[in-house]
């Protein structure tokens, strides 16, 4: 029984340290693990292939913009809420052309309140 409280202290205490001194991209991963149905988590994963290094990319914070409220507070709404009704903003850490690390943001078009591929393909084709 105290080899096995030992190992599990070790565990945690080499966990602890991971999570204290690794790097946010392999942190990013482990939580992407527990948060794949989200509809920023599937944004993030949509996106990920086309950055410039996609496995040390990593997820920061997201945000989901709304048609109401954008017509609060903006006199020229964005293009985006003339097809759709919500957005998620997604903020990312990505590695440019030089190799160092750079925000960018994404977006995805949320249909019913939900990551759609499709709407999300046909968002970047307008973007470009």
């Amino acid at each position: 029984m105290k080899k096995v409280i030992v190992a599990l202290f070790v565990f945690v205490l080499a966990c602890s340290a991971f999570w204290t001194v690794g790097p946010n991209y392999q942190k990013d991963k482990i939580i992407g693990i527990f948060t794949a149905s989200n509809s920023d988590r599937q944004c993030f994963n949509f996106y990920k292939e086309h950055f410039k290094d996609p496995e040390t990319a990593y997820f920061v914070d997201s945000y989901v913009w709304s048609k109401e409220s954008e017509l609060e507070y903006s006199k020229n709404p964005d293009k985006v809420f003339e097809k759709y009704d919500a957005v998620v903003r997604v903020d990312v850490q990505a590695k440019n052309g030089f190799g160092a690390y750079g925000k960018l943001y994404i977006e995805c078009p949320l249909v019913d309140g939900k990551f759609d591929d499709h709407a999300a393909f046909m968002h970047r084709l307008d973007q470009k």
